[in-house]
C-alpha cells in the first residue's frame, strides 16, 4: 500500500462521503480481517469492521498525521472486537458442529471435515496467546491474502520485518498448537491425518 490516502483523509476530513468510500474500499477488507482473527465470527467480525469506520468518522479530525491512518484504524478495530469478543466469551458459545451433509461424502472428506472442527477452535484459541502484531500479520497474511509489502505500511513496519514477523510468528503458532494438541487425542490424530 501506498500513501494514496492521505489525500482521502484530507477529503474526509471535510464530511467527503466517496473519500469515505474510498477509504472503506483500500481499508474495510483489513479490518474485517483484524476484527474476524480476534473474533473467529465472520458476521460479528463484519459489525465491528463497521463500527470501526463509523468510530473513525466521528473522531477523524483528532488523528494529527493522516500517514498513520492505518495503524490508528487498525487500534480502533482491535479495540472494538476485543470488546466484543469478551462479550462473545460471556455468552460461553460453543463451536459449530460439522455440517450433516458432510456424512454423504467419502469417509477421507469426513475425517477432513471432522479434523477442522476439531482443530480450527484450538487454532483460535492459540491465537490470543500470540502477540497483537503477529496476530494481525497472521490474518491479513493468510485470511486476507495481502502481500508483506501490502502489510507493511498497514502495522507500520518495513517489508523485511514484515516477513521474519510473520515467520516468528507461525513458528510459534505450530508450537501452540503441538501443546494444546497433545491434550486432544482425537487432534493429535487430526495432525498425523492433514499433516501426512
Amino acid at each position: 500500500m501506498d500513501d494514496s490516502h492521505v489525500a482521502l483523509i484530507e477529503q474526509a476530513r471535510t464530511g467527503n462521503a466517496q473519500a469515505w468510500d474510498g477509504l472503506w474500499r483500500q481499508f474495510g477488507e483489513v479490518a474485517l480481517a483484524l476484527a474476524y482473527g480476534r473474533l473467529g465470527d465472520r458476521s460479528l467480525a463484519a459489525d465491528v469492521a463497521q463500527e470501526a469506520f463509523r468510530v473513525a468518522i466521528e473522531k477523524i479530525k483528532t488523528l494529527d498525521d493522516p500517514r498513520r491512518f492505518p495503524g490508528w484504524l487498525r487500534t480502533i478495530t482491535l479495540n472494538l472486537a476485543t470488546k466484543h469478543g469478551q462479550r462473545k466469551r460471556s455468552a460461553a458459545q460453543l463451536p459449530e458442529e460439522v455440517d450433516p451433509a458432510a456424512r454423504d461424502h467419502s469417509r477421507e472428506q469426513a475425517i477432513s471435515n471432522r479434523c477442522v472442527s476439531l482443530l480450527l477452535p484450538l487454532l483460535q484459541d492459540v491465537m490470543p496467546r500470540l502477540s497483537s502484531i503477529h496476530q494481525t500479520i497472521v490474518q491479513m497474511s493468510f485470511l486476507q491474502g495481502l502481500s508483506d509489502t501490502d502489510i507493511g505500511p498497514i502495522v507500520q513496519r518495513n517489508t523485511g520485518t514484515v516477513g521474519r514477523a510473520k515467520s516468528k510468528a507461525l513458528e510459534q503458532l505450530k508450537d501452540f498448537m503441538r501443546d494444546a494438541v497433545t491434550r486432544h487425542p482425537d487432534a493429535r490424530e487430526c495432525v498425523d491425518h492433514l499433516l501426512g
